[in-house]
């Protein structure tokens, strides 16, 4: 019996942190895509980008929504989770860990607004479904790096 494969875009999401804060943006109900929400930064793989890496595609999406000045430092996949539209290919989704360096947020018409917020802050945003398990799962490598660092700290601080 032959199975057939399932067939999905692929999308990348900019988890941008900023002082333990995490920026989301809001999606202009008036803009192309005629929803109101919250959500992180990032879009999906363009045809033309299939070859490109993560990093090169989420660049082009963090500078189309956030401005050409709003520089981050792009780490690594750390959560994935599956979106599906009505009458759409499912959204395959892969969380990114960002970190802001600079520039002032300039954000293009198809967000209206945009928050920095503590993880825990989440559920009185409205989010398109999976955004919650991946912020938690955010938080979670967030306070665990920060532990890591903190370990790494006090054993160079013992060395010397």
């Amino acid at each position: 019996m032959k199975v057939n494969d399932q067939e999905f875009h692929i999308g990348l999401k900019a988890f941008i942190e900023h002082q333990n804060k995490l920026l989301i943006l809001h999606s202009d109900p008036k803009g192309p895509y005629a929803s109101s929400f919250w959500g992180m930064p990032g879009g999906k793989i363009n045809t033309q980008e299939t070859s490109a890496s993560f990093e090169t595609t989420l660049k082009r999406e963090i500078q189309e929504e956030l401005g050409e000045d709003f520089k981050v430092t792009i780490g690594e996949v750390f959560y994935a989770w599956k979106f599906i539209l009505p009458g759409k290919l499912p959204i395959l989704l892969l969380g990114i860990s960002c970190k802001y360096l600079s520039g002032e947020i300039s954000l293009s018409p198809e967000f209206d607004s945009y928050a920095w917020i503590e993880a825990d802050q989440h559920p009185t945003y409205s989010m398109l479904p999976g955004q919650a398990a991946a912020i938690e799962k955010w938080q979670k490598n967030l306070n665990y790096s920060c532990q890591r660092l903190s370990a790494a700290t006090y054993r160079r601080l013992l060395n010397l």
